[in-house]
């Protein structure tokens, strides 16, 4: 009866059991502070070592900071955007409707801007990296890693404070770190 269950079969069906020297992943659910065959994200970004934990703590860092320049950037970019068509619109209008059209971007009552192709597949590229690398450092923090929780946010904060603290911005984006 119990082989029929697979109770007497070895466990190959399951990875890492049959092969000699090979650990699995570390998967923890709560807090640690734990760095033994910690794999992050892949199974190759494995931890299992203080130089190791170094590296992948440098490199989360750079990840988070890099994400805010991204933010930085894209924002930048959107408000070069608008200072453009802005531009154009008031040297196509008199200088009485272009006045109006300044003050209702101003004052926050709705304006489109019609993006050009080019500067469509430009936003659209920028949105794209930010999702992935802001989807990415959440799987970093789930792993529950405190080493790894406290590079994530101190590299958000640098990030923010060498990219964007430094002016206010009215646009807010959800982020998932």
């Amino acid at each position: 009866m119990n082989t029929m269950l697979g109770h007497d079969m070895p466990h190959h069906d399951m990875p890492g059991h049959d092969m000699p020297g090979h650990d699995m992943c570390s998967m923890q659910m709560v807090f640690n502070w734990d760095i033994s065959n910690l794999c992050v994200v892949f199974n190759w970004w494995r931890i299992n070592s203080v130089p190791t934990l170094m590296v992948s703590i440098i490199l989360v860092f750079a990840l988070s900071a890099s994400y805010e320049m991204l933010r930085d950037y894209t924002r930048s970019f959107e408000q070069r955007i608008i200072t453009k068509h802005q531009a154009s619109a008031t040297e196509e209008e008199s200088p009485e409707s272009a006045e109006s059209n300044e003050s209702l971007l101003n004052s926050g009552s709705y304006k489109y801007i019609w993006l050009t192709p080019k500067e469509k597949i430009q936003r659209v590229l920028l949105y794209s990296i930010q999702v992935f690398l802001s989807f990415f450092l959440m799987l970093v923090f789930m792993t529950y890693n405190g080493y790894l929780i406290i590079s994530v946010v101190l590299g958000a904060s640098a990030g923010f404070y060498i990219f964007g603290g430094d002016r206010l911005s009215a646009v807010k984006s959800l982020s998932c770190h």
